[in-house]
């Protein structure tokens, strides 16, 4: 949908050089990280708004395949991952 390869976004947020985080959190709590090659910001969500965005993905998928070149932003995944010990995120 957004001419993007799937084998370079998984490289750009899983490759060898990892994600950084940034500095502060946004005023929700979240932390956001950035991909190695500065192309993808991540945000961590609570389940509320997980529930909002999950929700809205009809509606905005149908949205940005009318308007390709839409200004809005353009999620290119969601993602749940398990950390060592149990801790999801």
């Amino acid at each position: 949908m957004f001419k993007l390869d799937a084998a370079e976004y998984m490289m750009s947020i899983c490759g060898d050089d990892g994600l950084r985080e940034l500095s502060s959190p946004g005023k929700s709590g979240s932390i956001f990280y950035l991909s190695h090659d500065d192309r993808f910001v991540i945000k961590t969500l609570k389940r509320s708004e997980l529930k909002a965005l999950l929700k809205m993905l009809p509606s905005y998928y149908r949205h940005v395949g009318k308007h390709e070149n839409t200004l809005i932003t353009k999620f290119f995944g969601l993602h749940r991952i398990t950390l060592k010990g149990g801790r999801k995120n």
